[in-house]
């Protein structure tokens, strides 16, 4: 039975390319740079999709990802924790224009449901100067704007606001994902410059946050907390060489979206990590 695939949503550009690809690896408009790094063992993938054509195989925007996974990242130990931190900054660097000297970070998400609440945590442990005469020459705020069904007003129209009085550099936004393999929840830290679209990891599209919605460079930041609940159904049923059910089936299970146990746990050591990430970008590079 062939499956439309496109029911196993993912955030991750990466788990878009190593589908759509498949065993050739290479996709036109697409480039794929992998390595190791030593000390951590963090595997850093970099996907840069040039051209339009590029874009619409992967279904993401023209511009460039970067997949930080395994090594420390799954670590639990606050050694682990900062040897994580300092690779993400270093990717953090590389999206950001040079000589920038504020950062303005929004925290993305539900603080009330705790698989969703990754970008208010981050924000939450963030070390904000913007208000005080330390003489320090980067500025960092941030920004936790909740979820329109809290507040009534899409997110894109608050930072609009705040971005009209404070005029930073660069907006950073902080935001739990999907992903499409369970060996990545928890695991995977991804980084673009093209920018989010809040909510799209469940399936609830609001207005995005890019460059061409608020005119300066958005890089992202997120860490898939969910899976679909059809990605495990079909996964399972795959490997045990069962009989697949009729697709209607899975496709009643869109809806749902599953996340560990102990999501608690991983959101406030993840959240740490992310901060330290972006403490190590504004105070230490």
């Amino acid at each position: 039975m062939n499956f439309n695939h496109d029911l196993f949503r993912t955030d991750l550009a990466i788990e878009e390319q190593e589908r759509r690809a498949g065993s050739a690896r290479r996709l036109p408009g697409v480039r794929i740079q992998e390595r190791i790094e030593r000390s951590t063992k963090i595997h850093i993938s970099t996907v840069t999709i040039d051209t339009e054509e590029g874009a619409a195989a992967l279904q993401k925007p023209v511009g460039t990802y970067i997949t930080l996974s395994e090594g420390t990242i799954t670590g639990h130990t606050d050694e682990d924790i900062q040897a994580s931190a300092i690779v993400m900054g270093h990717a953090l660097s590389r999206l950001l224009p040079k000589h920038w000297q504020s950062l303005l970070v929004v925290g993305l998400g539900n603080s009330a449901m705790t698989a969703d609440a990754l970008g208010p945590a981050t924000a939450g442990q963030l070390l904000v100067n913007r208000h005080l005469a330390t003489g320090h020459p980067r500025t960092l705020s941030a920004l936790t704007p909740g979820v329109m069904g809290q507040t009534g007003i899409e997110t894109l129209e608050i930072v609009r606001g705040v971005l009209s009085e404070i005029h930073p550099d660069a907006l950073i936004v902080v935001d739990a994902l999907a992903a499409r393999s369970t060996s990545r929840l928890l695991s995977t830290i991804q980084l673009s410059d093209t920018g989010i679209c809040p909510g799209s990891g469940v399936g609830n599209h609001r207005m995005e946050l890019s460059r061409q919605s608020l005119h300066l460079p958005v890089i992202s930041i997120g860490i898939p907390t969910v899976i679909g609940a059809a990605t495990i159904v079909y996964d399972l049923l795959s490997d045990m060489a069962a009989g697949l059910p009729d697709e209607k089936i899975f496709d009643s299970l869109r809806a749902m979206h599953v996340t560990p146990k102990d999501i608690d746990v991983h959101i406030k050591e993840l959240s740490t990590l992310l901060a330290e990430g972006i403490h190590h970008v504004v105070y230490e590079d």
